[in-house]
């Protein structure tokens, strides 16, 4: 799952460094689904983590602060923990705009619009009950802290100290060990394609091509999603990210698919929505109002 590297910190499969401190495993950077990467190791998934000076890797049109999962798996299935945030105050503003919508759902809802007779619709919903009954927690300070870099741009954290420094490396200092990690984080693509088609797919007029088996917490296999065709072109629904990359392995054109349907707003179907809408000149999306303007406020 990661490579030990001879600089005292592991280079993630996926992407991101992660360092082995008296503190537990210390990450920097996040790209999408890197607790694939982490899930399997001997202290699991960490709970601190620091954030790159740049969120966003052009190239591939996706995050690398994607804590998401990160944040679900630390809660739920470590019994409740908080998943520890080091970053600047201005970065902090930016993630918690994200996190807002994916862990707490939008502030304001209105879904009359989305039922037929409104408010008066048979089995109208009370969502915001819902959410707070599914989620369990009641605030998102019951699921992330924030460590902020001070004006010396550094974090002291338990005995372990950060320092973000001015070439965008970070330097954790813990004890008489001393690691410089690189800042820029990359992302590398892993998904089983199985066999490539030996000729170029010819969508049919009407099927269902899956994208993946699995979901976001399974290190074994894809998340799932899936490309529904109709007259020749396709429609992907809730794509997950690298659907583009592993269509084209898959001796499949990209560009046979002209239309998303985004289903809701969590890291392992939106990721790959953005992508997608990045990797074309035009894409149409259909989702519900509350949906889209959660996935926009992302």
């Amino acid at each position: 799952m990661a490579s030990q590297e001879p600089n005292g910190y592991i280079a993630l499969q996926r992407g991101g460094y992660l360092v082995d401190s008296t503190v537990g495993y210390i990450q920097v950077g996040s790209p999408p689904e890197t607790i694939k990467d982490t899930m399997g190791l001997e202290k699991k998934t960490p709970l601190i983590f620091i954030l790159p000076k740049k969120f966003f890797h052009v190239e591939k049109g996706i995050s690398v602060a994607e804590l998401e999962f990160p944040i679900y798996y630390n809660f739920f299935f470590r019994g409740g923990k908080r998943t520890n945030i080091i970053c600047t105050e201005e970065q902090k503003e930016q993630l918690t705009i994200v996190l807002q919508e994916s862990l707490m759902g939008p502030a304001d809802l209105d879904l009359a619009s989305e039922f037929i007779e409104g408010e008066k619709t048979f089995g109208f919903p009370d969502i915001k009950a819902e959410m707070a009954y599914f989620r369990s927690y009641k605030t998102m300070n019951d699921v992330v802290q924030f460590f902020i870099f001070g004006s010396d741009k550094k974090v002291k954290y338990d005995s372990v100290e950060i320092e973000a420094l001015d070439t965008g490396e970070f330097r954790i200092i813990d004890g008489e060990k001393t690691t410089t990690i690189p800042g820029d984080i990359n992302y590398h693509i892993k998904f089983e394609i199985g066999k490539r088609l030996e000729e170029p797919f010819q969508p049919p007029l009407l099927g269902i091509t899956c994208l993946g088996p699995s979901h976001g917490f399974d290190p074994e296999d894809n998340t799932s999603g899936f490309i529904i065709w109709l007259n020749g072109l396709g429609i992907m629904v809730d794509p997950p990210v690298n659907s583009t990359e592993w269509l084209r392995e898959s001796n499949v054109n990209p560009k046979l698919i002209n239309s998303i349907i985004l289903t809701h707003c969590h890291a392992d179907h939106d990721a790959g929505t953005f992508q997608k809408i990045l990797e074309e000149s035009k894409i149409t999306i259909y989702a519900t109002a509350t949906v889209m303007e959660s996935f926009l406020r992302k």
